[in-house]
């Protein structure tokens, strides 16, 4: 049977989550177990690729540099996750767990992107698909953690937008600009707009309460 005149098929997933009771706070906590064991394989990125590098000044720029981006994309998701609560309703369960999917390859790409940033640190250009995988995955990043923020039941939703499409655009401006900037210049770009989105969300969009 086709669907009436301004009736859509109910996707699968969402008539699955009907069916299954899901917890507004239990399912961001499994979520963000997950994107723990990710961040941690960037860490550990850092540490291997480091391990194997002579001990020059381009390698361990590279290294703080890559240490510091996954800080700071560590403090993003999980500075008020323990707050973290879903709407309640189902399509807001679907859009959290679907977004996690690119939010979890652009982890996995950017910590591709560590690593060939600290064995590339004193080459005069970084290349497009380090570059891409680096760049590119802290945008995809970014654009996602926007998707899983939008459905939970606290926070300034607009301002937060506004912030990350913001922060997106300058990681893409960067990218375009990986033919003529140096590696450690597109690393320090990278680590200055996330930091910068850190203390934008810390003291602008929603302070700390006392």
């Amino acid at each position: 049977m086709w669907p009436g005149r301004g009736t859509w098929p109910t996707p699968p997933s969402t008539r699955l989550h009907r069916r299954i009771p899901t917890s507004a706070t239990h399912l961001p906590e499994r979520w963000a177990l997950f994107t723990l064991i990710v961040l941690g394989e960037s860490v550990a990125a850092v540490a291997v690729e480091t391990s194997g590098q002579r001990w020059r000044a381009a390698s361990v720029s590279a290294a703080v540099l890559g240490f510091a981006v996954v800080a700071c994309v560590w403090w993003l998701y999980f500075d008020r996750q323990a707050s973290v609560s879903l709407r309640g309703s189902t399509m807001s369960i679907v859009v959290y767990s679907y977004a996690h999917i690119p939010l979890l390859l652009g982890l996995a790409a950017m910590s591709a992107g560590v690593r060939m940033l600290i064995d590339r640190a004193s080459q005069t250009h970084f290349g497009a698909g380090p570059s891409v995988a680096l760049l590119g995955g802290a945008a995809l990043f970014l654009a996602s953690l926007m998707g899983t923020r939008i459905v939970t039941t606290h926070g300034q939703h607009r301002r937060g937008v506004v912030l990350k499409l913001a922060a997106v655009a300058l990681i893409l401006a960067l990218l375009a600009a990986q033919p003529v900037a140096a590696p450690l210049a597109l690393a320090s770009g990278l680590a200055v707009v996330l930091a910068g989105v850190v203390v934008a969300e810390r003291t602008v969009i929603a302070p700390p309460s006392s």
